[in-house]
């Protein structure tokens, strides 16, 4: 995903439609929404605590966030938006609980059988 991320942010400025406005927001809420949610299903057998999960995850992806903008300072046509990195920042919040309290409901589940 951080890849894709990569890919995204590289695309110059002229590349993209005119006038993105709310679309561009949703597009990083919801790209950072899966990354965080890939990093919290990753994190999940190597931490002890779902807190921890959750805040680890958004923390790199957070992290990610702010170098994906730092890098299109370089992109012909784009900017660095700190806007942009708080979104990231929300999307990976939202997907790494979202994929957290799915991970819990599954492990309740087997548990139960």
């Amino acid at each position: 995903m951080a890849c894709v991320i990569f890919f995204m942010s590289s695309i110059p400025g002229s590349g993209l439609p005119p006038n993105l406005g709310i679309m561009s927001n949703v597009a990083h809420f919801c790209e950072f929404a899966v990354f965080g949610a890939l990093l919290a299903c990753g994190l999940e057998p190597k931490l002890p605590k779902a807190a921890v999960v959750v805040a680890v995850a958004v923390a790199i992806a957070s992290l990610y966030g702010a170098s994906d903008e730092f890098h299109q300072l370089f992109v012909p046509g784009r900017f660095t938006d700190v806007a942009d990195w708080v979104t990231d920042t929300c999307g990976a919040f939202a997907g790494a609980l979202i994929a957290n309290r799915f991970l819990a409901w599954l492990d309740a589940r087997k548990a139960q059988r």
